[in-house]
């Protein structure tokens, strides 16, 4: 049986998760996510209640393709923007918080996911009543395990929407246009 992850995407900057060169990861934020979702799992980021009072509008969804060690995934992707910097010699340690001081990150996980769909928070997809069930709209995430024909139901009706991809960005995206990396706290 699946496991769908919800959350409630506050912040959508571009780099929890980040969507660049046409892959999505999870690599910051969210480390209880991160820590438990595992290959085949599906998450969905709700989009904020400021922008969408309803509560039942998606930011972006996907299943998760492969779950790595935080540590690898920045060695395998050091120019991603959610890649940590690792310095030379410091093993198992990086910054978490731009040039704040190192920390261990064993345990810690990346997400990358495949297929994925990402709108944004400012250009969330309204839930159908087919999918309705689905919305989370508290601080936290939540899974719950759901039937396999249910795992399908949502994975329909995305692809009825759109064809897997990036279809908006970012509606937080301060300083991201020039390339440098914003620190961000693994909070």
């Amino acid at each position: 049986m699946g496991v769908i992850w919800r959350y409630v995407l506050v912040v959508d900057d571009g780099l929890s998760p980040c969507i660049e060169d046409g892959m999505l990861t999870l690599a910051r934020r969210k480390p209880a996510l991160r820590g438990r979702a595992q290959r085949g799992d599906w998450v969905l980021a709700m989009a904020s209640r400021t922008l969408h009072p309803h509560g039942r509008a998606i930011a972006w969804a996907g299943r998760v393709s492969a779950s790595l060690p935080l540590l690898d995934y920045s060695r395998r992707y050091p120019d991603r923007a959610d890649a940590l910097p690792l310095p030379a010699g410091s093993g198992a340690m990086a910054p978490l918080a731009g040039d704040g001081p190192l920390q261990s990150v064993e345990g810690r996980r990346a997400l990358i996911f495949e297929p994925f769909w990402y709108w944004s928070n400012r250009s969330a997809v309204t839930l159908d009543d087919a999918v309705a069930p689905f919305a989370h709209s508290f601080s936290g995430a939540r899974n719950r395990h759901q039937a396999e024909e249910r795992i399908g139901e949502l994975e329909h009706w995305l692809s009825s929407l759109a064809s897997p991809g990036v279809h908006g960005q970012p509606s937080d995206k301060p300083g991201l246009s020039s390339g440098r990396r914003i620190p961000l706290r693994d909070q």
